[in-house]
Formats: structure tokens, sequence, C-alpha cells
């Protein structure tokens, strides 16, 4: 007799492992299927969401953007703003600077962005005048602007920032933007293209 006690004992060890087995896959099923519809009807509350660049850590304002610095996280959209930056901006804000510090976990957004190149040094304005026909000036090149109704120099050595189809951007000093601008209205504004360097 007790032997046979003892073989069924053993044939039943296998038999409790595999019943507690099943019972605990049960209870943990039961606690992911519950979380997963917490998680789902939390996001229902919110809405729908958008893909949207975060700072990784604290930016400083003027610090050149480096794509390291920057995730993409999944916000509510009703709590994001318009101009939020997304995944797919995320190469092109490499070498932009920060008009103003962004603290992490913030998401960026384009009016915090200031272009690569386009930041002016101390007592500079960028202003648009109307591209020159017949030369073909570059950025970084230095020009004059000459008031063609007077023959004066409204603005000596400015530096083209950018050059589009009809205009050209230049950085004058501060103190010429006035004769610039009287310039422009007179509609015989020259730019003039200087060895000046």
């Amino acid at each position: 007799m007790r032997l046979n006690r003892y073989r069924l004992r053993a044939l039943a060890r296998p038999a409790r492992r595999w019943i507690t087995g099943l019972a605990l896959s049960a209870v943990t099923f039961a606690l992911a299927h519950g979380a997963v519809g917490r998680a789902e009807a939390a996001r229902a509350r919110w809405g729908t969401t958008r893909t949207v660049l975060v700072a990784r850590r604290d930016l400083g304002a003027g610090e050149p953007l480096d794509p390291a610095a920057l995730r993409t996280e999944d916000r509510p959209l009703a709590l994001v703003a318009a101009d939020s930056l997304d995944a797919i901006d995320a190469a092109g804000v490499a070498g932009s600077t920060l008009a103003w510090p962004v603290l992490a976990g913030d998401v960026l957004r384009r009016g915090q962005l200031r272009a690569p190149g386009r930041q002016l040094p101390a007592g500079r304005r960028a202003v648009a005048v109307p591209r020159p026909s017949g030369l073909d000036p570059r950025a970084g090149d230095r020009v004059d602007v000459v008031d063609g109704t007077q023959g004066t120099v409204a603005a000596a050595g400015a530096t083209v920032l950018r050059v589009d189809a009809d205009a050209v951007v230049l950085a004058v000093d501060q103190a010429d933007v006035g004769a610039v601008a009287r310039a422009l209205t007179t509609g015989r504004t020259l730019v003039v293209l200087t060895g000046d360097g």
C-alpha cells in the first residue's frame, strides 16, 4: 500500500505544477488585459495623439540644436500646439539655434528656432532690397546700397545673407537702416558689389 501511495503522490506533483502554472498564467493575463484596457480608456479620453520632438535635456538659448538632444514622443493632440515640430522635422533642425531656453521634456516649436546662418551680430539688421539685374551676389558677399536718386551711399559694407528670386537680404549696420529705407522708397536703389571683405 505504501508503494502505491508514493506513486500516487509522485504522479500528482506534475499535475499540481500544471494547475498552478495555468492559474498563474490566467491571473497574469487578467492583470495585463486590465492594464491594456485602462490604457485604451485613457487614450480614448484624450483622443488621438501626435508624435512630436521633445528635448532630452535642458537646452539653453542660442545653443545649436543637435538631433541627439531630441527624442520623439506621442502627446495628446489636444495638448500639442499647431507649430510643434514632429519626427519629419528632426533632421531639418540640425544647426538651428534656440531663441529661448527649452526644458527637458518640453515640446519644440517652430517659433523657438532660429535658422542656421540667420543670427545677426549685435548692431546689425536684416533688410531686403530688390535683386540687382546684371549682378549675381551670393551669400557672404559684401555690397554697398546706393540711393540712386541722391547718389549717396545708404549702407556701406553690407553682407549678403540670402539671395531670393526678386530680392537680396542684407545685414546692414543698425545706423544705416533709415537711409536704406529712404532709398527704397525712391524706387532707385542700387546694389553695388564691393571687393571689401
